[in-house]
């Protein structure tokens, strides 16, 4: 699994300050959320011990005193930090509408969607 290009659907916001809590069936890694969108996250500081695989993983991102329990499926991964650290694209598995919301308050009020366009 390796980052061969960019292909987001959907606008992404720069979120450091976003907490997120991953679990492999075995083990629960921590990592910080490099930016986020309606339909997926890019996790940055997960140990290199995390093994991302095709399987989908449980998580709880912690951020503006709310929770997100979310269902995550690895798009791509890097090493970052002289290898110290991994760096993992999800895309989100059924966004919740509390999620959607979540992330369309982020963005400025310029960057949002028209989802409905032009009715000329």
């Amino acid at each position: 699994m390796v980052l061969l290009s960019e292909k987001r659907k959907s606008q992404r916001v720069d979120s450091k300050s976003i907490t997120v809590s991953i679990a492999d069936g075995n083990k629960v890694f921590e990592g910080v959320i490099g930016d986020i969108s309606t339909g997926g996250i890019k996790i940055s500081q997960l140990s290199k011990q995390f093994n991302p695989t095709y399987q989908k993983y449980v998580s709880v991102v912690c951020g503006n005193n709310k929770n997100f329990k979310i269902l995550l499926q690895p798009c791509w991964k890097r090493s970052v930090q002289g290898g110290q650290y991994l760096e993992v694209g999800f895309e989100i598995e059924y966004p919740p509408w509390s999620w959607t919301e979540f992330v369309r308050r982020q963005l400025p009020e310029s960057e949002l969607e028209d989802v409905w366009g032009d009715f000329d």
